[in-house]
């Protein structure tokens, strides 16, 4: 745990004993080795040198969400059980569910670490489920649950480390039409969410995340990685769109095109025919969160679009777009995968309007 930085990134002191760690395939987790999400999609077994009197806590967290790089949601809490009496699992009280790996496409290696506790009292299961509702994964802290509820260090643990696979963007997907429909994307921009999402990763090492908020500044640049799952022999065509301008309250100008290319080979985005160059966000200082909605279409084949191509230094053509308009007229269908981000003014807005103002002035 100090070589992976384990120590100290989340615990002060690594336990003296190994937890071993057993999913349904057979697999182990095994200090650091790597295993694919879609190895680890099931809840294990666990089984460590318990006394049968005393009671412990089970925890299991990923520390590099969103990357090791960047891990700005530190940690993300991917199971807790409390209350097990002795090695009986099954007799603790769980306060959040088991979910397996999920890290985004891009994001490299992540540790999921788990650590086992023992407690000195039954802990407040009702208290903790009020503390820990499902929807509250993102931004646990170890060190604070130990203090909190007077742990102490981990009696033992185990580690494995993970990276994207397919098995993430389906899981993902899933989410993807609630997002979508919660947000209003749905019926807004288009009529159905659909089930795959796309990875998108900006420069600033940030990642589009359903419906999560960034700055015009972290993605100012035309993202350093845009993926989704592709049949090599079809065209695509990428679209990321504002519905919100120049406000959510008041979308007179929307929808606002930001990044427009047809006629994608595969996964292959710099081979595309842009439409419209790319352009960050720039909403208007007042006008709060605007959602920013990228989505794919599978053409029917190559299409042949007349318009000439929108630079990143003007608005003409981008205002009042419709992406639904534009699928129509090229038979393109619903979107097969979707993501989208929200963002509200910062300091670098006036410089996309600067930069957008160039060719009209």
């Amino acid at each position: 745990m100090e070589a992976h930085q384990i120590v100290p990134d989340i615990l002060d002191k690594a336990p003296l004993e190994s937890a071993r760690v057993l999913y349904p395939n057979g697999l182990e987790m095994n200090h650091g080795n790597e295993l694919t999400p879609t190895q680890v999609s099931q809840q294990p077994d666990v089984t460590w040198n318990a006394e049968p009197n005393s009671i412990y806590t089970i925890l299991f967290t990923d520390p590099d969400a969103s990357s090791r790089e960047d891990p700005c949601f530190r940690e993300i809490l991917h199971w807790l059980v409390v209350n097990v009496h002795g090695k009986d699992l099954s007799s603790g009280t769980t306060i959040m569910p088991y979910i397996g790996s999920g890290p985004p496409q891009g994001s490299g290696l992540h540790r999921y670490v788990l650590m086992i506790f023992k407690q000195t009292g039954q802990l407040p299961t009702e208290q903790l489920q009020n503390e820990y509702p499902p929807t509250a994964r993102k931004c646990f802290n170890t060190r604070n649950f130990i203090s909190k509820y007077g742990l102490g260090d981990p009696i033992a643990g185990n580690f494995y480390q993970a990276q994207f696979d397919e098995f993430v963007r389906e899981r993902r997907g899933a989410r993807l039409g609630p997002a979508m429909v919660s947000n209003q994307v749905v019926p807004d921009v288009i009529d159905q969410a659909p089930q795959l999402t796309i990875e998108v990763k900006y420069d600033s090492g940030k990642f589009m995340n359903l419906g999560a908020e960034l700055t015009p500044t972290q993605v100012k640049n035309q993202p350093e990685m845009v993926a989704w799952r592709s049949e090599p022999s079809c065209y695509y065509t990428l679209c990321l769109t504002d519905p919100d301008a120049p406000s959510r309250a008041d979308p007179k100008f929307g929808e606002f095109l930001h990044w427009l290319v047809v006629n994608i080979p595969g996964a292959d985005l710099s081979s595309g025919e842009v439409l419209a160059e790319y352009v960050g966000s720039g909403p208007p200082s007042g006008t709060g969160l605007h959602r920013y909605v990228i989505l794919l279409y599978k053409q029917p084949g190559k299409i042949q679009v007349d318009q000439p191509k929108i630079k990143c230094t003007t608005m003409n053509g981008r205002r009042c777009f419709s992406i639904k308009k534009f699928a129509e007229k090229f038979q393109l269908g619903h979107p097969i995968a979707a993501n989208f981000y929200q963002a509200q003014y910062d300091d670098y807005v006036p410089t996309v309007h600067e930069q957008l103002s160039r060719d009209d002035q």
